[in-house]
């Protein structure tokens, strides 16, 4: 149900981070795999282990109605129980999340404008990288080597993003 039902946008984020699965598996661990069923003081069942996983789950998507209302990523990762390497790796794949969430809308009309007005597949990777990843391209200061790496990482992202736009992940 998670790997389902994530949120389109960040699904996207989640595959652009190569960390869905890592995700399914983080948040199923630490939130859903633990829960087990409820029971009254007379030890009779309240509650399933699978309908509390059920909530839970719902929960952890922010579904209502089955449909995603408000999903918060920050609260899918258990924070508290993670190494620093661990944290690293969360928050970059947050900041993904939040770019999917507040900016792709945005990135996708504009994208589909440009593209009704005939511009080149080139002309629209360089208008979304200059106006949606132009925090992300390299300072003067960084070395030839890292400017590349920043460049190739940037110019990966677009093409992944336009795939989005396109239907084609």
């Amino acid at each position: 149900m998670l790997r389902d039902r994530c949120p389109t946008v960040v699904d996207y984020a989640l595959k652009l981070a190569k960390a869905k699965e890592k995700w399914v598996e983080h948040s199923y661990c630490y939130f859903i795999k633990i829960l087990g069923s409820e029971l009254d003081l007379n030890n009779r069942v309240l509650h399933t282990a699978a309908e509390n996983k059920r909530v839970v789950m719902k929960i952890l998507l922010g579904l209502k109605k089955g449909k995603p209302i408000n999903f918060d990523f920050h609260r899918t990762i258990d924070w508290d129980n993670l190494t620093k390497d661990e944290t690293s790796f969360w928050q970059d794949v947050e900041l993904w999340v939040n770019w999917f969430r507040t900016k792709y809308a945005y990135a996708q009309n504009a994208y589909e404008i440009s593209r009704g007005k005939g511009k080149s597949e080139f002309d629209l990777k360089v208008e979304l990288i200059r106006n949606y990843l132009s925090s992300m391209l390299p300072e003067e200061t960084d070395s030839d080597e890292e400017k590349q790496k920043q460049y190739e990482y940037v110019d990966s992202c677009a093409d992944f993003i336009i795939k989005c736009f396109n239907g084609r992940i």
